[in-house]
């Protein structure tokens, strides 16, 4: 009922949109970024403690070879081959994702073309190559247009709803 009642009405215009970023800047920062392939062994669901150790096991085998020179692309699937995420825990844009506090942490200590050491998680293990590394940066309109124009257009809209209330009270 909102969005037809409301949200069909309210519009954002780019004009409005880059006064917003430029009266925001400070709010728009891309926090440091990495470029990861990443071998996750998955633990499955119930696992006990024999299976943990078998998978355990092939990661510390994987993890070995690795090592020795071995190319990453042998254990790295299609979902092992990240896109550009964030380090940071707190500096987020929506357009990148972020890694979880125990991975973060071992990319952190790595040097770009370097391999992390085993690392535990609570759904398994994974071991990971530092591609890239992108340091903090201001972000371009641009780069955060859309999520500019969907936070006015929700202000907006949450405006309107709440004239609409008072006005039903």
């Amino acid at each position: 009922m909102i969005d037809r009642k409301f949200r069909l009405f309210v519009e954002v215009t780019d004009i409005e949109a880059s006064e917003y970023f430029e009266q925001h800047r400070e709010n728009f920062v891309i926090p440091e970024t990495v470029l990861l392939f990443e071998a996750f062994f998955p633990l499955p669901p119930d696992a006990d403690e024999e299976s943990k150790a078998a998978v355990e096991k092939e990661a510390k085998e994987a993890f070995r070879e690795l090592k020795t020179g071995v190319s990453f692309s042998e254990y790295v699937s299609e979902e092992g081959m990240t896109d550009y995420v964030s380090v940071d825990q707190q500096k987020i844009v929506s357009s990148y994702g972020r890694l979880i506090p125990v991975v973060a942490a071992a990319v952190a200590k790595l040097k770009v073309g370097e391999i992390s050491d085993l690392i535990e998680t609570p759904v398994g293990y994974s071991i990971v190559k530092l591609r890239d590394r992108r340091s903090e940066r201001q972000a371009f309109f641009s780069d955060v247009k859309d999520e500019i124009k969907e936070l006015l257009l929700q202000e907006r809209t949450d405006a309107e709803l709440s004239d609409w209330l008072k006005e039903q009270r």
